[in-house]
């Protein structure tokens, strides 16, 4: 929905805040209404020197030079060309064209809280110059009137990553399931995808039917929650490491997973889990 300045915001009055030649107050006045956040917000930047604006980006046109080299995908953005497909989410889908990556709103129409995507043009936009954010290059409504944002498009390949010389490590919560896929192949639980209805509800009962519903033996840190876990679901029984959930492995790195996938603060901490490791590689075969 709309904010209430937009909604009491006449087309006269939108006409009226342009100062410029035609083609280009169409397009800054188009800018200024998809990316502020507030009326005063909107009158401000229609006043502005073009100069202070978001500049419009010639990516459109290197993307049009590049068309001849690419073959034509179908999918046309604004003023984009063949435009390929990137990665998707609940909120947007990305695309690239060029040398320019836009992100396109897909659910502008619904409640995406806590996503704004005008507050994050508008902050993007105070960010300007920062030398560690990526630039908003553009703002605008496609063909369909979803709302674009336009970035340079910047690919990190295994080789930027590796002469970067980031160590980058996964949060303690993945790492135990890094583990149990890398020894098995499969994932420990499973969950319908992110973008479905009742994905989580999904994920805490694979978890339940795997390590068996929580009880005040498995997860007795959970006594002192202000709401109790317990005898609020129904009752599942622990499936055995060795005979169901994963009877194929070897010996050794089956407990370690075990170590680590269970409710209570006694898992296996990342330095253990290691240093186990390095006992299993020294072990004679």
């Amino acid at each position: 929905m709309s904010p209430e300045w937009k909604t009491s915001l006449s087309a006269t009055e939108r006409q009226s805040d342009l100062g410029l030649s035609m083609g280009d107050a169409i397009s800054l006045e188009q800018n200024a209404y998809a990316v502020s956040i507030t009326r005063d917000d909107y009158s401000t930047r229609c006043r502005a020197p073009p100069s202070t604006l978001i500049p419009q980006h010639d990516a459109k046109n290197e993307a049009r030079e590049d068309d001849d080299e690419v073959p034509d995908t179908g999918i046309h953005i604004g003023t984009y060309r063949n435009c390929v497909p990137v990665s998707d989410g609940i909120t947007s889908e990305v695309y690239r064209s060029g040398s320019t990556a836009l992100k396109v709103i897909v659910n502008f129409h619904q409640d995406i809280e806590p996503h704004n995507p005008q507050r994050e043009s508008r902050i993007l936009d105070l960010l300007r110059d920062k030398p560690s954010i990526i630039q908003l290059l553009d703002v605008f409504r496609d063909q369909e009137q979803r709302l674009v944002l336009a970035f340079p498009f910047m690919p990190l390949t295994l080789g930027d990553l590796l002469d970067s010389n980031h160590h980058h490590r996964p949060s303690k919560p993945q790492i135990k399931h890094i583990f149990h896929d890398a020894v098995s192949g499969a994932p420990v639980f499973e969950s319908r995808p992110s973008h479905e209805d009742g994905n989580q509800l999904g994920l805490i009962l694979s978890i339940f039917k795997t390590l068996g519903t929580p009880t005040p033996e498995t997860w007795p840190e959970a006594k002192d929650f202000k709401i109790s876990p317990f005898e609020m679901w129904n009752v599942f029984p622990a499936r055995s490491w060795e005979g169901d959930i994963l009877p194929d492995v070897d010996p050794g790195f089956r407990e370690l997973v075990a170590g680590m996938v269970r409710y209570d603060g006694k898992r296996t901490t990342a330095e253990e889990a290691l240093k186990y490791i390095e006992q299993l590689e020294l072990q004679p075969e």
